[in-house]
C-alpha cells in the first residue's frame, strides 16, 4: 500500500523484523525454501530448469492467490485486490500490468460489522485456503500431464507441478519475511489464543484502508494492533496507520510524536522511507520546511512501494509551507498524475489531494491579496 502526509503512512509497508546484522530466520527459511524449489524442479527437469521454473511460479503464485480470495469471497469478505506478477486486479479498475517487484497478493475486505471472534474465523479460512487451492492445483497439474504429457511437455509439467508443490509448503512454513508473515507464520498467530484478535485486526486494518478514511479507523483496533505486533517491523507498519488517523483528524503533534518513536535506521527501507516521509509531510503542515525538506533526504523513490505520489504531494506541502503557491500546484499535479501508476489507490485518495489543492487555492489567494494591499498606495 504511497500517498500524501496521512495517505503515506497510510499505503501498505512491509511487516519486516529488523535487525542490525547476522542472517535473520526468515532468510535461513528463505534459502531452504528456493533450495527445495529448485532441487525438485532440477530432479524431473533437467536441462529444462528455467521453462520449468518460470510455469510453477506463475501458476503457483496465481493458484496460491486465487484460493485465497475464492475461499475469503466464501467467508463474507470483499475483495480488494489481487496480484500476481505483473498483473494486478483491482475491482471497479479491472486488470493492469505492473512491472515492478515479483510476487502475489490477495487483500481481501472482511465486513465491517465482524465481531472479534467471526473476524479471527474469517481470517483463519481465507488464509488456509491459498494453500489447500494451491495443493488442489498441483495435484491436478500433475494427474493432467500424467495422463497427458510427453516428452518436453511432460517434464515441464512433472517439474512446474513439483515446483507449486514446494511453493505451497514453504508458505507454510512460519517466517517474517521482507514481504509479511507467511501463511504459516499467520496461522500460528491466529491458533494462539493471545494473538489471535490482534493479527486478525491487523489484518483488518491493512485491507480497511483501501476504502475507509483514515479518520474513520477504528482507535481501539490499532492500539490493540500496536500492542502484540509480533515484530518492531509489524508494529512500525500499524503505527504508522494510527499516525495517519492522528494527521487525518487533524492532530498533526500525535503523529509526530508517533512517527517519532518508531523511526530508526534499522527498520527495512520501504518502512523507513514511508516513516520518513510521514514526518515530512507533518513537520511541513507544521510550518517547518527546513526541516520537512531535510527529512526527505532519507526517502529514496525506489523505497516507495505504490509510486512516487506521496513524494511529489510532501513537496508540494513544503512548497506552500514556504509560500510557493504556484510551484506547490505544480508537484501536486504531479501528485495526481503518478497515481495512476500506483500498485494500490485508496477509494478516498482523490478527496484527499482535492483537500490540499483547495489549501493551496486559498493560500495563493491570501497572498494575492496580501501583495495586491502592498502594491495599492504605490499605485
Amino acid at each position: 500500500m504511497a500517498r500524501h502526509t496521512l495517505s503515506q503512512m497510510a499505503e501498505y509497508s512491509p511487516e519486516h523484523d529488523p535487525r542490525p546484522s547476522g542472517l535473520k530466520p526468515s532468510t535461513v527459511v528463505g534459502m531452504a525454501g528456493l533450495a527445495l524449489v529448485v532441487f525438485l524442479l532440477l530432479a524431473v527437469s533437467g536441462p529444462l530448469l528455467v521453462p520449468a521454473a518460470l510455469v510453477a511460479l506463475l501458476l503457483g503464485v496465481l493458484t496460491h492467490e486465487l484460493g485465497h480470495a475464492l475461499v475469503g469471497r466464501a467467508c463474507g469478505m470483499r475483495i480488494g485486490a489481487i496480484w500476481c506478477w505483473p498483473a494486478l486486479y483491482v475491482p471497479g479498475f479491472g486488470i493492469r500490468i505492473r512491472w515492478g517487484r515479483f510476487g502475489g497478493a490477495a487483500l481481501m475486505i472482511p465486513p465491517p460489522s465482524s465481531s472479534a471472534r467471526a473476524l479471527v474465523n474469517r481470517v483463519r479460512l481465507m488464509v488456509v485456503g491459498g494453500p489447500v487451492v494451491g495443493f488442489g492445483a498441483a495435484a491436478v497439474a500433475w494427474i493432467l500431464v500424467e495422463r497427458w504429457g510427453s516428452g518436453d511437455v511432460a517434464a515441464i509439467g512433472h517439474a512446474a507441478s513439483a515446483g507449486m508443490l514446494a511453493l505451497n509448503v514453504f508458505a507454510l512454513v512460519p517466517a517474517a519475511t521482507a514481504g509479511g508473515p507467511t501463511d504459516g507464520l499467520r496461522l500460528l498467530r491466529l491458533a494462539r489464543r493471545s494473538t489471535a484478535e490482534a493479527e486478525a485486526d491487523r489484518f483488518a486494518l491493512i485491507a480497511e484502508q483501501l476504502l475507509v478514511r483514515p479518520r474513520d479507523w477504528s482507535g481501539e483496533r490499532l492500539e490493540r494492533a500496536i500492542a502484540d505486533a509480533g515484530t518492531s517491523g509489524e508494529r512500525a507498519s500499524m503505527t504508522l496507520l494510527a499516525a495517519a488517523r492522528d494527521v487525518d483528524r487533524g492532530d498533526l503533534a500525535a503523529a509526530e510524536a508517533r512517527l517519532g518513536e518508531i523511526r530508526s535506521p534499522h527498520l527495512h527501507r520501504y518502512t523507513r522511507a514511508s516513516v520518513a516521509l510521514g514526518l515530512a509531510g507533518i513537520v511541513a503542515r507544521s510550518g517547518d520546511p527546513a526541516r520537512a525538506r531535510a527529512l526527505l533526504e532519507d526517502v529514496k523513490p525506489r523505497d516507495l512501494l505504490a509510486g512516487t505520489s506521496a513524494l511529489h504531494q510532501v513537496l508540494a506541502e513544503i512548497l506552500l509551507a514556504e509560500g510557493n503557491t504556484a510551484q506547490a500546484s505544480r508537484e501536486l499535479e504531479l501528485a495526481r498524475s503518478a497515481r495512476s501508476s500506483a500498485t494500490l489507490t485508496p477509494a478516498w485518495r482523490d478527496k484527499v489531494l482535492d483537500e490540499t489543492a483547495a489549501r493551496i487555492t486559498l493560500a495563493a489567494r491570501a497572498s494575492g491579496a496580501f501583495h495586491g494591499q502592498e502594491a495599492g498606495p504605490d499605485a
